[in-house]
């Protein structure tokens, strides 16, 4: 990725607008792949960005919880 891939792009304060209105008006509960580094992205964004992020639950997903495996 080039920053001229990007450069038209949105920046992320209005992507979470869209996120915030899409997802979080109906629930509290962040769902995350990799809990301390999305947890983290987000933190860090509010800060840069001065983005509303709300009181969420957090939940850690798993892959062993979707498969199985010996």
């Amino acid at each position: 990725m080039r920053p001229q891939d990007t450069e038209d792009a949105p920046d992320f304060r209005q992507i979470w607008e869209e996120i915030e209105r899409t997802y979080f008006d109906d629930s509290d509960t962040f769902v995350a792949h990799n809990l301390h580094f999305d947890r983290s992205c987000l933190q860090r964004s509010d800060e840069l960005y001065r983005i509303y992020l709300p009181e969420l639950k957090w939940m850690h997903l798993k892959a062993k919880h979707f498969f199985n495996r010996k």
